[in-house]
């Protein structure tokens, strides 16, 4: 989406399954750090529609 809210793009992924997962480690409690998380797939087919 951009700053109007409209949709930039629509990817449709089929027959997709998690091949890695991550989360980004925490160093302590007192900072306003953000915790990443990541997931990676592998799939059979792949298609933008936008």
């Amino acid at each position: 989406m951009n700053a109007d809210e409209a949709v930039l793009a629509i990817w449709t992924i089929s027959e997709a399954w998690p091949v890695k997962w991550g989360l980004s480690e925490f160093k302590d409690g007192e900072n306003n750090e953000l915790a990443v998380e990541t997931l990676e797939l592998t799939y059979t087919h792949i298609n933008k529609n936008a």
